[in-house]
């Protein structure tokens, strides 16, 4: 965070479970200056596993258990469930607030915000939930996409590098063959064809005036 040098719209801290108290200092601050902060898992513990009382930023203490082997959370109004398994059982905790219930917790600090979510999240089996806390704590951030692309697949990702006059778009294959793709960048409403070959890169530049 001190290394960044802009004003970071949402900063995303997955499943920490330890954290030191700079790195909390600096995220309050980065909040207070109106960044959306969205969390995962329990937050009272610094990195020399010495309890801390961080979660009373939220109105009340929360505690560390155990999670169970699957445990439901609701986001948007629709329900997840997580699953826990193997030897996770023994080694991952959520947190526990008292009268807090299944949703993501919003809690507004100084200009920003943060969302907190009781579960670790990204150490379950559930990429959905994963992603419809992402996609909440976009919204909460006022962070949109600035480009869409057809076909929407998970074999090429697709990396946007803004600059002043341009815009550098990466795309990286996992796919066993070449994909054909129409990308729209929506600042100019300008649309291109791209062939990113089968497990290879493909890079395109376009003007952003």
């Amino acid at each position: 965070l001190a290394e960044y040098p802009g004003q970071a719209k949402l900063i995303i801290v997955p499943s920490p479970r330890v954290l030191t108290d700079k790195c909390w200092d600096l995220l309050l601050a980065e909040i207070r200056r109106g960044a959306t902060v969205a969390i995962s898992g329990p937050i009272d513990t610094d990195d020399h596993w010495l309890p801390v009382k961080r979660s009373n930023l939220f109105g009340s203490p929360a505690q560390t258990v155990p999670i169970a082997e699957s445990e439901a959370i609701t986001i948007r109004a629709r329900q997840y469930s997580v699953r826990f398994e193997g030897e996770k059982m023994q080694r991952i905790e959520k947190a526990l607030v008292k009268g807090s219930s299944s949703h993501p917790v919003v809690q507004p600090y100084g200009l920003g915000r943060v969302i907190w979510c009781l579960l670790p999240l990204e150490l379950g089996d559930s990429l959905a939930a994963v992603a419809a806390f992402y996609r909440q704590a976009l919204a909460l951030a006022r962070v949109g996409p600035i480009f869409t692309a057809t076909p929407r697949t998970p074999d090429v990702l697709i990396l946007p590098s803004v600059f002043r006059d341009v815009v550098l778009y990466t795309f990286v294959s996992e796919a066993s063959r070449d994909v054909r793709m129409t990308l729209t960048h929506l600042e100019t409403r300008h649309r291109f064809n791209v062939l990113v070959p089968a497990g290879r890169t493909a890079m395109v530049f376009i003007d952003r005036s």
